[in-house]
């Protein structure tokens, strides 16, 4: 992109035509940690579609939770399903902050899109509709609020929005606020 050129972007076009997030997701990921950038509207559009994503992922997880509070500690489990998602949620948190550290973001926001699509929505919400245990449910609280903490810095205005979802009346702080995720 070069604006003397007139190869640049107007940003306040895409985030009227795509969202302000998607328009974040669309710009990170295509940071690849070389100097130059190939802009692709169709990351925007990938980028919208990861948000509808993680919208209908919250959704359900509501649904099938209710007014059950958030896990203040990370639940425990003699699953291996839970047990598989807890070891690659860890991992996942390790990679993210490893990547922001070394300022990699669109590496970051990558593993972060591939845990949260594949991992969590693909695998463990298909499995855990199957599951008729209650056991399943602080699971895929705290799963979903940590992915909410780890997306936050590239999906501000949509994770701070589903956090407001399932705040309690004793919780009312904002995710921005939240402790950041440590292993």
């Amino acid at each position: 992109m070069s604006k003397s050129l007139g190869t640049g972007i107007d940003p306040l076009v895409l985030i009227e035509q795509y969202g302000a997030d998607a328009t974040r997701f669309g710009i990170l990921w295509q940071l690849t940690g070389t100097q130059d950038i190939r802009f692709d509207e169709s990351a925007l559009v990938a980028g919208k579609k990861f948000l509808n994503k993680i919208w209908n992922a919250a959704r359900f997880v509501q649904q099938r939770t209710g007014d059950m509070p958030i896990p203040a500690r990370e639940p425990q489990s003699a699953i291996p399903e839970d047990q598989e998602l807890l070891s690659q949620l860890h991992a996942i948190i390790d990679a993210t902050n490893s990547d922001l550290t070394a300022l990699r973001l669109g590496q970051a926001l990558e593993r972060l899109y591939n845990f949260f699509w594949h991992t969590f929505c693909d695998h463990y919400l298909e499995q855990a509709k199957r599951r008729d245990d209650t056991e399943v449910n602080p699971m895929l609280l705290w799963t979903l609020a940590t992915s909410f903490k780890l997306l936050h810095p590239f999906l501000p205005f949509l994770t701070e929005t589903l956090w407001g979802h399932f705040s309690n009346e004793k919780r009312v702080r904002l995710l921005l606020t939240e402790e950041w995720p440590t292993t």
